[in-house]
């Protein structure tokens, strides 16, 4: 039989100062999974986002260069009327 069944064994996990470190060791594995995934998600997404920044810049300044190009050689007949 697995000892960690037995009843002796549950209730030395059970006694409050044994209870409170497992507890305080639980909460912290939980916060250090936490931080580790938001970390990673972090490296893994930010070169996507980096990327999706760029090219958002360049579409705007090639949308900036056609308008100014329309603006100088008057093929913009929308603001005349």
């Amino acid at each position: 039989m697995n000892p960690l069944v037995t009843l002796p064994a549950y209730d030395a996990i059970m006694e409050p100062d044994i209870f409170i470190w497992i507890s305080v060791l639980l909460v912290a594995i939980f916060a250090g999974a936490a931080g580790f995934g938001f970390w990673l998600g972090r490296r893994f997404a930010k070169p996507q986002l980096v990327a999706e920044v760029e090219e958002r810049k360049q579409a705007e300044k090639s949308m900036r260069e056609s308008a100014a190009w329309l603006n100088a050689y008057g093929g913009n007949d929308l603001e005349r009327c």
